[in-house]
């Protein structure tokens, strides 16, 4: 808030840049948007951005304050086609759950969340003004890509279930 309503710079999404052929970084993948929350996944395509005859290096850049614990890379198969399964919750129950205790491997490193340990219930800071969703059976919002989601508080937290999947194996994979 403080950034959005200052006179800092503005906070500046993630890019990925290369070596260009002078040697200074060129942005190959703008806008690769802001991770959001804690222990998060980023899946960035490399396909085609490196040039021939340079050096294969990567930067990620942002203004953002985040930590890294592990980059890594995978070939993608080729002529292995996506396939997509949509899964309907069965349930999607919205409801105040409280805080997660916080622990810090030193005073350096990010916050990390024990979601079996309570902080506490109560509140800890004062409600942002506006509405939120109501608490109970919220899967008529998540049903379809459309103007209508859920609103969630400090606090807060969405519990979700889906059917068990069959476990099919595709040929080639292999369960190690």
């Amino acid at each position: 808030m403080a950034i959005a309503q200052g006179s800092h710079e503005q906070p500046h999404p993630l890019s990925l840049e290369v070596p260009g052929p002078d040697g200074r970084w060129v942005v190959v993948r703008a806008n690769l948007g802001f991770p959001a929350g804690r222990k998060k996944t980023c899946l960035i395509d490399l396909t085609g951005i490196f040039r021939p005859g340079i050096p294969h290096k990567l930067r990620l850049r942002t203004n953002l304050e985040i930590y890294w614990d592990q980059i890594q890379w995978a070939r993608g198969l080729t002529n292995s086609p996506l396939k997509v399964t949509r899964l309907e919750a069965n349930t999607a129950d919205l409801h105040y759950r409280g805080f997660s205790m916080i622990h810090q491997a030193n005073p350096s490193s990010p916050e990390i969340p024990d979601y079996n340990q309570l902080a506490g219930t109560t509140q800890r800071w004062q409600d942002l003004e506006g509405y939120y969703t109501r608490y109970g059976d919220v899967r008529s919002l998540l049903a379809a890509t459309d103007d209508r989601y859920v609103i969630m508080n400090a606090g807060d937290e969405l519990s979700l279930r889906f059917t068990e999947q069959p476990r099919h194996r595709p040929d080639g994979f292999a369960i190690m």
